[in-house]
């Protein structure tokens, strides 16, 4: 589903490599966890794999895409196929929880009126959020966004589901209720990459899932303390 191979990444006007040479591997119906410190470059894997930034070398693929090499003109239609959960969930502060959702779907333009209502409504039941439809971002608490951040995310039903830092903004108890939502959507047969800079939500996960760490520009696999 996802392969990084020898993979190097620098910011502009910086001497410091933030990937060196980082290889893994996520197979397809994966639950996979990226732990690193702050600053240590997870974030930007993330961005490499939505289109945000593009390696300096080596290749990237995510499902059938070659997304080290994708063409401009392609990549909308690779963004269709993952969905996306950031840190400070990039809702949209002018629209309802229901509105918020929808757009994904209006943006592609596929999709008829009654179909994107349907399929919002089974969404917002499906993470938690049914009763707050109408409320806007303002309105919610941290735990309620971030469920709708993963409501607009899931409602396009992506192959790929990245989250980068999906529990730095919340309390333990919501944290894990989070986490357990996506270990839900796992089951269902979604793949699931997530960036952590802690192990203290491990517990939360599948246990079937796949810990990587990435420490001095490379990614290698490890097991966590039981």
């Amino acid at each position: 589903m996802i392969s990084f191979r020898n993979v190097e990444f620098m910011y502009p006007n910086s001497r410091k490599k933030i990937l060196d040479s980082a290889s893994f591997n996520v197979a397809k119906g994966d639950f996979a966890v990226i732990k690193g410190s702050t600053g240590s470059g997870k974030s930007t894997i993330l961005h490499l794999l939505s289109c945000e930034a593009r390696a300096m070398s080596g290749e990237i693929h995510s499902g059938p895409f070659e997304i080290s090499t994708i063409k401009r003109k392609h990549i909308p239609a690779y963004r269709r196929t993952i969905g996306c959960i950031f840190q400070d969930f990039k809702l949209l502060e002018e629209k309802t929880v229901a509105e918020n959702v929808a757009f994904t779907l209006e943006v592609q333009r596929t999709f008829k009126s009654d179909m994107i209502s349907k399929k919002v409504e089974e969404v917002l039941e499906r993470v938690g959020v049914a009763n707050e439809r109408s409320s806007f971002p303002r309105e919610l608490s941290e735990g309620s966004k971030q469920r709708a951040a993963i409501g607009r995310a899931l409602v396009g039903e992506p192959l790929l589901l990245i989250a980068d830092g999906a529990a730095s903004q919340l309390d333990d108890e919501t944290a894990s209720s989070i986490f357990g939502l996506l270990a839900s959507e796992n089951i269902r047969g979604m793949t699931i990459l997530l960036t952590t800079s802690t192990e203290r939500f491990f517990s939360a996960f599948p246990k079937s899932a796949k810990y990587f760490e990435l420490r001095d520009g490379k990614v290698d696999g490890f097991l966590p303390v039981s």
